[in-house]
């Protein structure tokens, strides 16, 4: 107990003879995700206001993986998914919004609960950063992963080398 005290007394007197100064704290883990949050918030503002919607696929908020993979699967006969995953319908009427927000290893997980009228109802948001912002990179909707459904629907590229022969 003794040793600690006299760190402690001394280590205020070697600051300043050095001249250091501590670093800045880096940002705390909580403010960092409320990026994440809010760029899931601004995808449902439109939902909850019945203004116009965003197109996800082009409004630039998708991780170059989850773009590159939509992509692919646009070129299927049939592109998934057959409903919109912001608001995991095809019809919606939103009501009592809320976001929950976590820290993940990767980046962050925001999960929106609402009612679609009147049924209860929850999307999980998988956010990472890319080039400083944060995109979105994978979304679980009406209990479907998006990226596995993306990947279920690509046309097979061997189909395509088969095909242009």
């Amino acid at each position: 107990m003794r040793a600690h005290s006299l760190l402690y007394a001394l280590l205020p007197g070697t600051l300043a003879c050095t001249g250091s100064t501590p670093s800045p704290a880096p940002q705390s883990a909580a403010a960092d995700v409320a990026g994440a949050e809010g760029v899931v918030r601004a995808l449902y503002q439109t939902y909850l206001r019945d203004a116009p919607r965003p197109d996800l696929w082009t409004s630039g908020t998708l991780s170059k993986g989850l773009q590159g993979a939509w992509d692919q699967a646009d070129k299927a006969p049939t592109p998934p998914p057959g409903f919109d995953v912001i608001s995991a319908a095809q019809d919606d009427h939103l009501t009592d919004f809320l976001l929950e927000t976590t820290a993940t290893p990767t980046g962050a997980r925001v999960v929106a609960h609402f009612k679609n009228f009147g049924a209860p109802t929850e999307v999980d948001w998988a956010l990472i950063r890319e080039g400083g912002a944060w995109k979105i990179d994978d979304v679980v909707s009406g209990g479907q992963d998006l990226r596995a459904t993306l990947a279920g629907a690509a046309p097979d590229r061997r189909d395509d080398d088969l095909g242009s022969g």
